[in-house]
């Protein structure tokens, strides 16, 4: 299941966006980051090493933690100390597996132990909620490893999000919000594996702002969100239309996106 949802899409589109953009299917199997289709890549990996691990550890689920952790460890000490051949490293995008399982594992503990982490976030919910605060606000002042910033990156969207679920019947205008991300979560694999071929160079000035941006660290952040966030809306919409006439043809929905045929009209 994991094969035709994940990883022969990955295949089928690589190999389409490798061949119209004059890149050879070898290339693109090789590259390390398979011109941006290595997510898909990687999440399969994830899966892959799930179920190895869910066979050894059996029913017992505190064994199975400590086994992921100790994956999680050993692929980050390899990619570390450059344990991984050059070629191998690249073609299982293997620096990527080693620096995202840890939050594959995270998530599974986390599922694990939701009763727990609901009991510590009632006591210890506001200081861990500072403390993410804190880590994101000054990772440019102290010295932070870089997995601790993004790790509470990825909580505090999370933190606003559930927010936002839980809310959206009572706050006027979080409803439309909500309705929207729910029709995006719907197509998150056709925009991500449709998005590549919809990039397009920003008009000159645009592009010379954000060069210049680039160039002095200093940030504009409305300016940029709308920019952006209008670039980003135009090019998920692209790919949800297209994806939805592609899926009429035969087949295409099952090779492309990993989901079986069903009218979208």
């Amino acid at each position: 299941k994991k094969f035709m949802q994940l990883l022969l899409p990955a295949f089928v589109v690589g190999a389409v966006y490798a061949l119209t953009h004059d890149i050879s299917v070898t290339s693109f199997l090789l590259d390390g980051a398979k011109y941006g289709y290595w997510f898909t890549f990687v999440l399969f990996e994830m899966y892959v090493i799930y179920y190895i691990v869910s066979a050894l550890s059996g029913v017992n689920v505190k064994i199975r933690i400590l086994m992921l952790a100790l994956v999680s460890v050993v692929l980050l000490g390899c990619h570390k100390y450059g344990i991984y051949p050059a070629g191998l490293d690249n073609a299982l995008c293997l620096g990527n597996l080693s620096y995202y399982f840890v939050f594959f594992a995270c998530g599974y503990a986390a599922g694990v132990c939701k009763s727990l982490l609901c009991r510590l976030l009632l006591m210890w919910g506001g200081v861990a909620l500072v403390l993410m605060l804190a880590i994101v606000s000054l990772r440019n002042v102290i010295p932070i490893p870089s997995l601790i910033v993004n790790m509470s990156c990825v909580c505090l969207v999370v933190y606003v999000v559930r927010g936002l679920y839980k809310d959206a019947p009572n706050i006027g205008g979080l409803s439309a919000i909500k309705r929207g991300l729910v029709f995006l979560g719907k197509y998150t694999l056709e925009i991500y594996f449709l998005h590549y071929f919809f990039l397009f160079p920003l008009p000159e000035t645009i592009g010379r702002y954000f060069t210049e941006i680039s160039m002095t660290s200093k940030s504009h952040s409305f300016p940029e969100l709308v920019v952006v966030g209008g670039v980003v809306a135009v090019i998920c919409m692209s790919c949800i239309i297209f994806s939805v006439v592609l899926k009429k043809i035969p087949y295409i929905s099952l090779i492309a996106f990993g989901k079986p045929y069903k009218n979208e009209a």
